[in-house]
């Protein structure tokens, strides 16, 4: 075997370093949950920055009925916030609202947050996508943007999103696949009632349109959606009565991603659905300590079940409410929180922290460790 030479040698000592300090991290955090400490780190921050859609989802009663808290965040405090988030080692910063392309502002804000280095996802309901946005998108270095989908059949999806949601969606995926072939573009869908039997065919539909990912969230009635006017309808939430056929479908969906080579949940998280359904335990919630989420108004919390008497960034910054006292309390919720969610966006990243990973697939655990604790990747 020939010797490596030492500018390959100093390349995989800093590999190496690179991997140390990212499970000092992740250490960190679960050392923080254990005693209900505050993290060094703040890796995942969600933002919604803007409280309008301009739909009116039937599962969803975002625009019609979020509280008013407060004045809305201005384009220097959310730049204030990311670079706060910045110098918290955050590594991914995750957009959304609402429709987050209602901002004027909202090139500008992604264009600040990828100066800072931060890796950048975007969830988008895809009707206001221009061809001048996606040129835009194609000029950050690490992105991902999720269109909102339900249907694979244009009449159906329409029906629970609005008439031309789906001719949007499909017009914005290829204005980013033409113009901005270095973003991630993926779909996103709500599962319910409403759409099981059907979920088979949106990852075809994933295929034939050339994008990297379907992924599949259940329809909740509490988190962000939990001021609704009215309770979900049965058509929308998932029962009992409907494990079997839901878990027939989702390792039906997951073997048909695979072979097509689209990436989708991951197989503990489709797992946890049915437990979720059933009202049984998942996985300890890293909500507060590897994750953290801002309101419209600056209000800085765990998840939305907890939420009340939320720290808030415009007094003080992103770090001081991360450190606060207040903070802390909500901290303390999250290890007794019985709240039936299964948020992929929460649990994802939660299942990524149980270290029994570790021992099943280590070539996964790294590659978590990689993404969501090394700066830079």
């Amino acid at each position: 075997m020939a010797l490596l030479r030492e500018p390959e040698r100093a390349s995989l000592r800093s590999r190496a370093a690179s991997i140390g300090g990212g499970l000092a991290t992740y250490l960190d955090i679960r050392t923080a949950r254990v005693l209900g400490r505050c993290p060094a780190q703040l890796p995942i921050l969600y933002l919604e920055v803007v409280q309008q859609c301009n739909l009116r989802c039937l599962h969803c009663a975002y625009a019609s009925n979020y509280p008013v808290r407060g004045p809305l965040l201005d384009t220097a405090q959310w730049q204030g916030v990311l670079r706060e988030a910045s110098q918290l080692h955050t590594r991914i910063v995750s957009f959304s609202g609402g429709e987050p392309f209602l901002r004027d502002d909202f090139l500008q804000l992604l264009a600040f947050a990828d100066d800072l280095g931060l890796s950048i996802h975007v969830n988008s309901n895809g009707t206001r996508i221009t061809d001048d946005h996606a040129r835009a998108l194609s000029r950050l270095r690490n992105c991902a943007i999720i269109f909102s989908l339900d249907h694979a059949a244009p009449g159906l999806n329409d029906a629970v999103r609005g008439k031309g949601t789906y001719d949007a969606v499909q017009q914005a995926v290829s204005r980013v696949r033409r113009l901005a072939p270095n973003v991630h573009v993926g779909l996103n869908t709500v599962i319910g009632p409403f759409n099981l039997g059907t979920l088979e065919a949106l990852v075809d539909l994933g295929a034939a349109w050339d994008v990297h990912s379907v992924k599949f969230l259940p329809a909740h009635d509490n988190l962000n959606h939990s001021w609704r006017a009215t309770p979900l309808a049965d058509r929308f939430v998932f029962h009992p009565r409907h494990v079997t056929a839901v878990r027939q479908e989702l390792e039906a969906v997951k073997r048909r991603a695979t072979r097509l080579g689209i990436a989708t949940n991951s197989r503990r998280f489709l797992r946890g659905i049915e437990r979720f359904i059933l009202g049984q335990p998942t996985v300890p919630c890293y909500v507060g300590y590897l994750i953290g989420n801002i309101d419209p108004y600056g209000f800085l919390f765990p998840c939305y079940d907890i939420a009340s008497d939320a720290p808030n960034v415009l007094e003080g910054g992103l770090a001081q409410a991360w450190r606060s006292p207040a903070m802390a309390r909500l901290r303390a919720q999250v290890g007794r929180c019985e709240a039936r969610c299964w948020c992929s966006g929460n649990a994802e990243p939660s299942l990524r922290m149980q270290p029994a990973l570790f021992l099943r697939e280590p070539a996964q655990f790294l590659d978590d460790i990689r993404m969501y604790f090394l700066e830079g990747h």
